[in-house]
C-alpha cells in the first residue's frame, strides 16, 4: 500500500514538474508554488527572484523524508539549466535519486541527459513520451516533430533543449527554443538561443537572416536604443 501511495505520489510531481501543484499537504504545494514561481523567473531572466523562490522550494521540499519531492526540485533546477543552455549538472542529484528511488524520477532524469531508456517513454510527464522514442530511435527529423508538437510550452523548450544537446547541429531545435520563448516571453531564453539561431543561419549560407537575428537580438539587450554591446 505505502509503495503504491508513493508511486501514486511522485506521478502527480512529476508531471507537475511544469504545470500546476500537485495535491497534497501544505508543505508540499509550497514546495510546488516555489518551484513554479523558480521556473518563471529562470526563463524570464530574473536571477535574484529564481534564487530565492528555489531556495524556498528546497527548504519547503526538505520538511519530510519523501525524498520524491527534494529530487523533483533539483530535476526542475537541472531542466531550467538546460533550457538557458547552461550544463545541468545532473550528476549533483543522483544520490538524492538513489535514495528517492522511484522509476519515474530516474526516466526523466535520464531524458535530461539525453539518454533514454527502454522503459522510459510511460514513466515521462505527458508529451515526453513520444520524443523519448525518437531519441532512443536516433530519428532527428521524427524528433523535431515530436518536440514541436508538445503542448506545454516549457515542457517544449526542455525537450528542445535536449535534442539540441544531442545533435547541435539541427536548426530545426533551435528554432522551437526560440519560437516558444518568443510567444511566452522569456527573455532569458531568448538572449541565450538568439546567437545559436544566428550561427546555424550563417552554417546555412543565410547572412541577411542571421544579421537579422543578430539586430533582433541586440535590440532585446538594449530596448531603449537597440545599441550594440548593450546588456
Amino acid at each position: 500500500m505505502r509503495r503504491a501511495l508513493l508511486a501514486l505520489t511522485a506521478a502527480l510531481l512529476l508531471a507537475g514538474c511544469f504545470g500546476g501543484p500537485p495535491p497534497g499537504p501544505e508543505w508540499r504545494l509550497r514546495a510546488a508554488d516555489a518551484s513554479q514561481r523558480y521556473y518563471h523567473a529562470m526563463l524570464a531572466g530574473d536571477r535574484q527572484r529564481a534564487a530565492s523562490n528555489l531556495a524556498r522550494a528546497l527548504e519547503a521540499a526538505s520538511r519530510s523524508d519523501d525524498l520524491t519531492v527534494l529530487a523533483r526540485v533539483h530535476l526542475g533546477r537541472a531542466a531550467m539549466h538546460l533550457a538557458l543552455l547552461r550544463d545541468p549538472d545532473l550528476a549533483r542529484s543522483d544520490e538524492l535519486l538513489e535514495l528517492a528511488g522511484d522509476p519515474a524520477l530516474h526516466a526523466y532524469r535520464r531524458f535530461l541527459a539525453g539518454q533514454p531508456g527502454a522503459r522510459d517513454a510511460d514513466r515521462l510527464p505527458p508529451g515526453l513520451g513520444l520524443p523519448a522514442r525518437r531519441l532512443r530511435a536516433d530519428k532527428p527529423r521524427a524528433l523535431a516533430e515530436a518536440v514541436q508538437a508538445i503542448g506545454e510550452p516549457r515542457r517544449r523548450l526542455v525537450a528542445a533543449a535536449v535534442a539540441h544537446r544531442r545533435y547541435p547541429r539541427k536548426r530545426a531545435f533551435t528554432d522551437i527554443a526560440v519560437d516558444a520563448a518568443s510567444q511566452e516571453g522569456w527573455r532569458a531564453v531568448l538572449l541565450a538561443w538568439l546567437p545559436v539561431q544566428a550561427e546555424a543561419a550563417e552554417r546555412a549560407g543565410e547572412s541577411a537572416e542571421a544579421a537579422a537575428i543578430r539586430d533582433r537580438l541586440r535590440w532585446l539587450r538594449d530596448p531603449v536604443a537597440g545599441r550594440p554591446g548593450a546588456g
